[in-house]
Parts: structure tokens; sequence; C-alpha cells
């Protein structure tokens, strides 16, 4: 994934970031609190972490599929571009599934120096020397959906936040804008399986996976083990 396409998926999860994404989300705090005792508090409620990120990937999943159905109908291969009104629900349905998956990821730009969307803290604190727990929880979720173990095809967790920008991005029309035929075809691509193929492969397997409760491991263990890693590559 290109450097322009994951600069547009950080863009776009800072543009549509909730109120529930940030009003809720706990005051910044130093580095030095959120690393002490090797990062304990991520333990400290370990079911209530859990519960909150099982309960975020559902609502997403169900969003995903339900846009997708509504999303391939609109533009399946021989059909008449979608009217209007048709274009309006399904700019409604994406944004309401990209403010889904931003509840999964950190809204900021990530540090790709150790893959697509590793954040590290100076990312997370915007350098300002704190940082938010819940921010830095969803880091670590997300490199630990970087770090499974998946059979082939080998998922780029990265692809599907920015496919669905640029899907987004394509279906976002001014009042009266007719689309044009290059970006028809493009939708029609990615209509005829390749966002929904993405999600399935990139996002969806590594998130079950994550999630499952089969692990030795608790999830919170998890998590606090990526925020150790975090915190020793910040020097704290």
């Amino acid at each position: 994934m290109t450097a322009r396409h994951l600069g547009l998926v950080a863009a776009g999860l800072l543009l549509i970031a909730t109120p529930a994404h940030d009003a809720a989300a706990r005051a910044p705090e130093p580095l030095a609190v959120i690393c002490a005792h090797d990062a304990g508090w991520v333990e400290a409620d370990a079911s209530g972490a859990a519960g909150r990120f099982a309960a975020d990937f559902a609502a997403l999943d169900r969003r995903a599929t339900s846009f997708s159905a509504r999303f391939t109908r609109a533009f399946a291969a021989g059909a008449a571009p979608p009217d209007r009104g048709e274009q309006a629900t399904l700019r409604h349905s994406v944004t309401e599934l990209r403010r889904a998956l931003a509840r999964l990821l950190p809204a900021g730009e990530p540090d790709n120096t150790g893959g697509p969307l590793m954040f590290s803290l100076d990312q997370l604190t915007r350098r300002n020397a704190a940082a938010n727990r819940d921010e830095v929880l969803r880091a670590a979720f997300v490199r630990e959906m970087a770090a499974v173990s998946l059979p082939r095809p080998r998922p780029d967790i990265s692809r599907f936040p920015a496919l669905l920008e640029m899907t987004a991005d394509l279906l976002d029309r001014r009042p009266g804008e007719a689309i044009s035929d290059h970006d028809l075809d493009t939708l029609r691509t990615l209509a005829d399986g390749l966002l929904a193929e993405s999600y399935d492969t990139d996002f969806r397997r590594p998130a079950i996976r994550v999630l499952d409760e089969r692990w030795h491991t608790s999830l919170a263990s998890r998590l606090r083990r990526q925020v150790r890693a975090m915190c020793e590559e910040a020097g704290g």
C-alpha cells in the first residue's frame, strides 16, 4: 500500500472521528504514566477492554456486510448507475461504516517504518509527551492484528481502510454531479468483490483471530505486551 493511500486513511479517520470516539475518551496522560509498572493498567479492566473491542468489531462487521450487499447491487456490471437517492443512501452507509472502523483504529497518522498502520507512541502523542489510553489500546489492537499468524493469503491490514477511503471519495459527489466513466469503472471494480474480499482477508480474519477466546493468554495480556513494546520503542 502506498504512502499516499495510508495518508488518506489517516486523514479520513481524523475527519470522521465521532463524539463517542472523542468525548468519552480519557484525557491524555504523560508517557511515564502510560508506561509505568510495565503498562499494568491495560490488564486492570481486562474483561471490559475485551468486551469493548468485541462489541466495536461486531458493529463494524454488521455495517460492512450491509454496505457490501447494497454497494454490489448498486454497481452491478452492465446496470445503469444508481440514481441520486441511492447514491445518497450509499454515501450515508459508507460514512457509518467508516465511523465504525474509526472505533478500532487510532485517529492519527501511523509510523510506517515498522509496517503499515504501525503506530508508535510518538505518533499517538503528536510528540506532546502525553497519550490517551483509548488511543494506545487501539494502536495495540492493530499491532496485534498485524502480528497474528494466518494461512495465506497474508493479510495487509492497511488495504481495507485505504480501499474504503477510495470508495467513499468516489461516492462523494456534489449535487447534480454525474459519475464519470472512469469513476464508474473503478466503483464497479470495487463493488465486484475487491472491497468485500479485502475486508474479509485483510481485516476481518485477523480481527477475529485476535478476539478468539481460545488463546492461552487473554486479549488484555496481549494488548499489554504490545503497549510495553511501544514503550520500549519510545524509551519509556
